[in-house]
């Protein structure tokens, strides 16, 4: 009975349109700056910036929506050395796309691939006219489940990969109940997306295969399932 009157749990929204155009991207940048710091190109007037975030908890994880414009994101060693947050991120885009800077290279991130950042280590990328699914997972979370802990940063698994598949799609939906979800059921829906986030990475790193008897596996792949 008490878990059926759980309420569904707040989420958090920003909206800069709610805002004076010559503050508009000073807040949005006030607002993700506790990750990334973002910039906007020399020929963009910063009163005609647009974002609007809708975020989430889920137990320790985070999950957050961004639909924004074309931007730049920085996470410096001064910000690494400053914050000391340390979580995997992963996201998926929706719409738009992403560039990142790998040393001398430049790679692409593109609606259905998987894409994996260490906040322990430095990053510089531009999202072009995006909307994206971004989850923060504590390192303690997932590290002792990896096989390379430490081997994940920039990754990009190409979404056309059965578990990218089944990811995506799991943080998807992750998003897409976010408002409408209990305390209780968000505990419950944690395990199947550490566990595929684990199973995915281990996998492209040549270490293991996706286990149809794993129940987390199971509920994420029935849940995949049913959006079609």
């Amino acid at each position: 009975m008490s878990e059926a009157l759980d309420p569904p749990q707040s989420t958090l929204m920003l909206d800069t349109r709610l805002v004076r155009p010559d503050q508009r991207f000073k807040v949005w940048a006030d607002s993700i700056g506790v990750i990334f710091d973002p910039s906007l190109d020399g020929r963009t007037d910063p009163s005609q910036f647009r974002a609007e975030l809708h975020a989430s908890m889920y137990g320790q994880v985070f999950c957050g929506r961004v639909d924004s414009v074309t931007q730049r994101f920085d996470r410096s060693e001064k910000k690494i050395i400053a914050d000391g947050l340390d979580h995997y991120i992963v996201q998926v885009f929706k719409s738009g796309y992403c560039e990142v800077v790998d040393g001398n290279t430049t790679r692409t991130v593109r609606p259905g691939d998987i894409y994996i950042i260490d906040a322990a280590a430095p990053l510089e990328a531009v999202d072009y006219a995006f909307e994206h699914v971004t989850m923060m997972i504590p390192r303690d979370f997932l590290a002792d489940r990896l096989v390379s802990p430490d081997a994940h940063h920039r990754r990009i698994i190409p979404g056309n990969t059965p578990l990218a598949r089944l990811l995506y799609d799991y943080i998807i939906t992750l998003d897409e109940v976010a408002a409408t979800t209990s305390l209780k059921e968000r505990e419950l829906m944690v395990d199947p997306f550490l566990s595929l986030t684990e199973r995915l990475l281990n996998h492209h790193s040549g270490e293991t295969t996706l286990d149809p008897y794993n129940p987390a596996t199971n509920l994420a792949l029935l849940s995949t399932i049913k959006r079609y």
